[in-house]
């Protein structure tokens, strides 16, 4: 006799606990209490030159993680590597470095590109042009590592030079071209002519400037671009204004 009411029973329990459960006709979720564990590292790109060490932040959510020691490992050693925690550029290339926790193994990346100190190769080109300028990043003056260069293209033509004269401090650059400046045609001829300069040889250069922080690892690039003419612009007493943003 106890049996067949509990029998009739368990059915009318299981109907009110799926009652319980179901919320406009879903059921409910249950989220774990306890959140996984993250790690990700401040930066994911690095620019560096060869030479360059820096560092990489971890950061851990939950902050309440103890144990933050990590192990690097770097898929081309022969780019960038690492030696008591510091990232060390080391030839010119790209890899990707790998930081794993210990902590619940979890891991993050960064990619890494390393070039060579910007330098010109001499010899190369036969033209060049002189900029005299007056050279800020982000409003504030030069410092010792800011590095400047222009670029055609991703080529090095120039390489800024700190000097002062009579209390005046200036950034002198050379910047070298492969074109001549003033090649042996008319330059006021259509394009339609046929004695039109359309070869990419006869045409003027064009180069941009950048700037690198050695500090901050930061590269900063004009808007503007130049266009080589041969001749020399800015004085001591006019020179012209960069500001790097």
């Amino acid at each position: 006799m106890k049996y067949s009411k509990l029998h009739r029973t368990l059915p009318l329990l299981a109907l009110l606990l799926a009652g319980l459960l179901t919320s406009c006709g879903e059921l409910f979720s249950f989220e774990p209490t306890v959140p996984p564990a993250t790690m990700t590292l401040d930066r994911h790109e690095l620019l560096l030159m060869i030479g360059d060490r820096t560092t990489l932040t971890p950061i851990f959510d939950p902050d309440t993680i103890r144990n933050t020691t990590l192990y690097w490992m770097s898929d081309d050693p022969n780019v960038a590597t690492i030696e008591d925690n510091e990232i060390v550029a080391v030839g010119e290339g790209e890899t990707v470095l790998t930081a794993i926790s210990m902590e619940k193994r979890i891991y993050d990346t960064c990619h890494v590109t390393v070039q060579r100190p910007w330098s010109v190769i001499q010899g190369n080109y036969p033209f060049e042009m002189m900029l005299y300028l007056d050279v800020t990043v982000e409003g504030q003056p030069l410092q010792s590592h800011h590095l400047l260069a222009a670029f055609c293209d991703d080529e090095v033509r120039g390489v800024g030079e700190a000097k002062e004269a009579y209390g005046i401090p200036y950034t002198a650059m050379r910047i070298h071209s492969r074109n001549n400046p003033h090649p042996p045609f008319d330059p006021v001829l259509h394009p339609q002519d046929p004695l039109y300069p359309n070869d990419e040889e006869q045409q003027p250069e064009r180069f941009v400037l950048r700037l690198y922080d050695r500090q901050t690892l930061h590269l900063y690039e004009s808007p503007d671009t130049i266009t080589f003419d041969g001749e020399a612009h800015g004085t001591l007493s006019d020179l012209i204004h960069v500001d790097f943003q």
